[in-house]
């Protein structure tokens, strides 16, 4: 069950129409954030199919739409009128004077002034698409630290093994620094659920298995016994 790529194929009725989600415009990384944050509660294929089909997911899709197409239309149109006031002053037409001298004169003091307001306009944009790249980089980051938070705080087996979950989560952040914060949301949770299994395998854990409840009995009963054994070579009086 493929909660992403269920949602990227989907569409909601609302209104008398039909939204294809995948017509929204929205980055693979978006779906992805959208899916993590569900995942814990959608078990079912139907309560998937539900879940996507819901005018609710399509108002959040939308509202994820609408935020990222307000950053990107307002430096798109920033950056049209400095390309073309560039255009402009690629193509200067100087004035006519009917003294040689002072045309030559007009002609250079304006060409100078053009080409002084080509590079302004050049620096300007520039800085306006270093924003917009820092934008986006702060925000897809933002994204894979919050799932990586949230995959942390809600697995239940997670929560069942916190000192193994704390030093998966530890290693991962390491290595998410280590290799420039390029991953996203679905790569940084695949790590540390990679890490997470590894260090409670070691225990004779298995995460694809349904994690046990407190009713399960003696299959999930705590083994105290060697805690037990060092407090007795310690002089204390604990029950066998």
């Amino acid at each position: 069950m493929n909660i992403k790529e269920a949602l990227k194929q989907g569409s909601c009725e609302k209104g008398g129409k039909n939204f294809s989600y995948a017509s929204l415009g929205l980055s693979d990384e978006v779906f992805g954030r959208v899916a993590s944050s569900v995942e814990t509660f959608i078990t079912d294929e139907e309560g998937l199919n539900a879940w996507v089909s819901s005018p609710k997911t399509l108002e959040l899709l939308q509202s994820y739409q609408s935020e990222a197409d307000r950053a990107r239309t307002k430096a798109n149109a920033k950056v049209a009128e400095l390309e073309a006031r560039l255009a402009e002053t690629n193509n200067p037409e100087p004035k006519t004077d009917p003294e040689p001298n002072r045309q030559n004169d007009a002609i250079a003091s304006i060409l100078a002034e053009m080409k002084a307001q080509r590079e302004a306009d050049k620096a300007e944009r520039d800085a306006i698409l270093a924003k917009l790249n820092a934008f986006e980089a702060s925000t897809a980051q933002n994204s894979a630290l919050n799932a990586l938070n949230e995959r942390a705080g809600s697995w239940d087996y997670a929560k069942g093994y916190p000192q193994e979950r704390d030093d998966a989560k530890e290693q991962v952040l390491e290595l998410y620094e280590a290799y420039g914060k390029r991953w996203s949301a679905e790569e940084i949770v695949a790590k540390f659920d990679e890490k997470f299994n590894k260090a409670v395998a070691k225990r004779g854990v298995d995460t694809t298995k349904p994690f046990p409840s407190e009713g399960d009995g003696e299959a999930f009963k705590t083994d105290f016994s060697d805690v037990a054994k060092n407090l007795r070579g310690m002089g204390e009086d604990v029950p066998e």
